[in-house]
């Protein structure tokens, strides 16, 4: 039997969490990426793991290899990562 659901009612509302930091000089790229990432992951983890090959390796590549490294720590979620390079 079918039911009739009501596409403007929503399972998960769609509300970003947003966080404003003051920018650190020395920081070289900002990393935005889903909880497929950070439940694996953590924070400084991350940062090293790119650090350690932006200057030998596309942003492309960093983060193919950054989901490489999730599954390998058997990460079962979805995942999407950004790496901005800051000037």
């Amino acid at each position: 039997m079918y039911r009739d659901y009501s596409l403007d009612k929503h399972i998960i509302p769609a509300l970003p969490d947003i966080i404003q930091y003051r920018r650190d000089s020395s920081a070289s790229f900002v990393i935005i990426a889903s909880d497929g990432i950070w439940d694996v992951i953590n924070n400084e983890q991350v940062a090293l793991f790119v650090s350690q090959r932006a200057s030998n390796k596309s942003l492309s590549e960093i983060i193919s290899d950054l989901f490489d490294k999730c599954l390998q720590e058997e990460s079962s979620d979805n995942m999407t990562a950004f790496i901005i390079k800051l000037d």
